[in-house]
């Protein structure tokens, strides 16, 4: 899967759904992601929008994600 900042994040969690879980222990800023708000925009944002949230640049955000998909995959 290529991730971009247009990505939505309910696609990168179909397909890589411990994602959630690993990026939540990283760093304290995607802890949101496990409340209740947090959930409704997993649903429908994209990694660009989660990245303004989180205070980062999307293209730091994707390559963290990369970054834990590939220690994840090994």
């Amino acid at each position: 899967m290529t991730i971009t900042p247009q990505t939505k994040l309910a696609d990168i969690l179909a397909e890589y759904p411990w994602l959630l879980d690993e990026a939540a222990k990283r760093d304290a800023r995607l802890k949101l992601l496990r409340t209740l708000p947090g959930r409704a925009l997993l649903r429908r944002a994209t990694v660009a929008e989660l990245a303004a949230r989180a205070d980062v640049t999307s293209q730091t955000l994707v390559e963290k994600i990369e970054e834990m998909i590939r220690e994840h995959e090994g």
